[in-house]
């Protein structure tokens, strides 16, 4: 039960914080000498997919009704997330189990996690360009195939998906409430897919249950803690932690 709940906690923080899950539960997992089982890593994500849709549920909410009334914008839209979502989608689908055995070491880990931090400090110094008031429904077909090459690296253990969507969304030029907005609508159908792949595997239990509900609500404070410091170009505070922890991460092994 303690375990569960460890390992929800973690989940909840890391999901949305841009410090790699992946890396942190990998991590966690190995530390505490439990296994992350199928069942509870499908709970987890379906928690933390409840959270971002809670979060976002105007923007989410606008979608859905624009899409029942045939409104082209918001269909637009919706293909444009499906577009940015297919990089990731794709490599996921080709590549995931062999890049899990090959690099789910805490080498691989502490290196991806240095580089995550890189990317975090540079994006505080990316500037908005054009329009500042764009809204959701102008983001063009170029920017969201962008933006979800981005989210394709994440792909690696160690390399946050919400702070490389992040950095994609900074990268093209989105001022920072857009930014936040389209990469963790984006987080949807990639944490959605992921769950529905391993959907076989869940099971209920009450251990289960308790690290789900613990993910959830630490997944939601995550959200306004993020779009908080992205807001205040501040996500270098969080590349200082992953120099930090994938520095320690590599001392450790000598």
């Amino acid at each position: 039960m303690v375990d569960n709940a460890i390992l929800g906690l973690v989940q909840g923080l890391t999901e949305f914080l841009p410090v790699s899950s992946s890396g942190h539960l990998f991590l966690v997992s190995r530390w505490i000498g439990f296994d992350l089982g199928l069942a509870l890593a499908v709970g987890l994500h379906f928690a933390t997919l409840l959270a971002v849709i809670l979060y976002l549920r105007k923007e989410c909410w606008e979608i859905l009704t624009g899409m029942v009334r045939l409104d082209k914008t918001y269909w637009g839209l919706f293909f444009r997330l499906l577009l940015a979502s297919f990089p990731a989608a794709l490599v996921g689908f080709l590549v995931k189990d062999t890049v899990e055995t090959t690099f789910a070491s805490q080498t691989a880990i502490g290196i991806s996690l240095l580089i995550t931090g890189g990317f975090l400090f540079l994006s505080d110094f990316l500037k908005p360009k054009g329009n500042l008031s764009l809204s959701l429904t102008q983001i063009t077909w170029q920017q969201a195939i962008v933006i979800g090459l981005f989210q394709s690296v994440s792909v690696l253990p160690g390399i946050s998906r919400s702070g490389l969507t992040l950095v994609g969304c900074l990268l093209v030029g989105l001022p920072r409430e857009l930014a936040f907005r389209f990469a963790f609508l984006l987080s949807i159908p990639v944490i959605l897919g992921s769950g529905l792949l391993e959907m076989g595997s869940f099971s209920f239990s009450p251990e289960v249950l308790v690290g789900c509900v613990i993910a959830f609500f630490i997944a939601f404070f995550a959200l306004y803690l993020i779009r908080k410091i992205a807001l205040m170009s501040r996500l270098r505070y969080f590349a200082y932690y992953c120099w930090i922890l994938g520095s320690l991460i590599l001392l450790a092994l000598r």
